[in-house]
């Protein structure tokens, strides 16, 4: 599920590039999430496929930290960061290349 997730994005990074012109941008309210406990940085992944499907991480920017996590994730999640689940809200900023 999280590899489809992230492979679906890809593909749409792809497209956009396709169509985007000089200096283009796209924005991207994402937030982090966690599967079996463990964290994971969709933020900083986002930014990492971004950049292999030829765009440049113009920004990541944490907007807010979630203080709300679901039920089942908070005790796995609270035991790894010391009694406080931090999963976080980023904003992505990529730009086209110059061609």
């Amino acid at each position: 599920m999280i590899q489809a997730y992230f492979e679906d994005m890809a593909r749409l990074f792809r497209v956009l590039l396709s169509h985007a012109e000089i200096s283009a941008q796209v924005w991207l309210l994402v937030s982090t999430s966690s599967y079996a406990g463990i964290e994971v940085p969709v933020d900083l992944i986002l930014g990492e496929i971004g950049e292999e499907v030829g765009w440049k991480v113009k920004d990541i920017r944490v907007m807010r930290y979630l203080n709300r996590v679901s039920g089942q994730q908070w005790e796995k999640l609270s035991k790894n960061q010391n009694g406080l689940p931090r999963l976080r809200e980023s904003l992505v900023i990529l730009e086209s290349p110059n061609k």
